[in-house]
């Protein structure tokens, strides 16, 4: 492959393909009727001089008799060959391919600020009953800090899953709800969880670092702060639009509810979204979610976390 990939090849080849016009139509000494044999006999010398390894190609004879080869034995060759053919021919630059891949592949773990107080305490979730179809989620986190303990806890609306961050996720529809850290100072002075700048968003939840920008900075960031207050006394919910883009670099508009409470010098966020055009048939259970979390200082102990 490394020496089917190599420009040398690959210029060599381009060179072969405008002197001897690859598939004109040429005699057959087995037969008076004519057969396009051009095509043929380049792949088949391209594959035996790559295969066997030789790097020199000086000597590269494209018109070599290959007469004596049966049918079956070119497809043969042709077939095994194919693949590694294709790659010489279309080469390009390995710089030149998106590195996250489709399907997110190589991309980074997005940065979410989770940092759990305890680490030999496993975080908790109660099966709701049969019909409820979700999770109480609950879990003690540090501020950013590292000084103060808060306690955490929403509803989950689907499964949640196993990764270092605190994420529901619906596996055959894009709902989800996870879970973000930020420090305060990025909102500004004086800021409480109340009037949080559109700006402090955009460098925490929608930055490159963040789940929705693991592919690229979101764009048309939109966040309003809802009218109707949140049940949770220490909680503000937030409504934002945006179009971040997907694996395959398609753009993706989406709507999601932010609930926000600040303890200590941090900011705790439930983001639960999906895609703008899902949004009014789900906003149901994406409510439900946000308006279920709750944030406070955990009370202060003698044990040693």
């Amino acid at each position: 492959f490394q020496t089917l990939q190599s420009p040398p090849i690959v210029k060599k080849y381009a060179a072969f393909s405008t002197s001897h016009t690859l598939g004109s139509w040429r005699h057959d000494e087995r037969t008076p009727k004519p057969r396009k044999r051009g095509s043929i006999r380049m792949m088949m010398n391209i594959a035996k001089y790559s295969i066997d390894g030789i790097d020199n190609m000086d000597d590269f004879d494209v018109n070599v008799n290959t007469s004596h080869d049966s049918r079956r034995a070119f497809f043969r060759t042709f077939f095994t060959t194919g693949i590694v053919l294709t790659t010489s021919v279309t080469y390009q630059p390995r710089a030149m391919a998106f590195e996250g891949g489709v399907g997110g592949l190589g991309k980074t773990k997005p940065q979410t600020g989770i940092v759990y107080a305890n680490t030999d305490v496993t975080p908790t979730s109660s099966n709701l009953p049969l019909g409820n179809g979700g999770t109480d989620f609950s879990a003690e986190l540090l501020t950013p800090d590292g000084t103060t303990t808060a306690f955490l806890s929403f509803y989950a609306p689907w499964p949640m899953m196993r990764s270092s961050g605190i994420e529901s996720r619906d596996y055959s529809n894009p709902e989800a709800a996870f879970v973000q850290v930020a420090p305060l100072a990025l909102a500004g002075k004086n800021v409480g969880a109340g009037d949080l700048p559109t700006t402090f968003f955009s460098k925490t939840l929608f930055g490159t670092a963040g789940k929705y920008g693991a592919y690229g900075t979101p764009t048309d960031i939109r966040v309003k702060k809802n009218i109707d207050p949140s049940p949770q006394p220490s909680t503000t919910i937030y409504t934002a639009t945006f179009t971040t883009l997907t694996p395959s670099m398609i753009e993706s508009d989406r709507k999601a509810l932010i609930a926000v409470s600040v303890v200590g010098d941090g900011v705790f966020m439930l983001v639960a979204g999906t895609t703008a055009a899902r949004f009014k048939k789900q906003v149901g259970v994406l409510g439900k979610a946000v308006e279920s979390f709750s944030c406070v200082e955990a009370p202060k102990t003698g044990l040693k976390r």
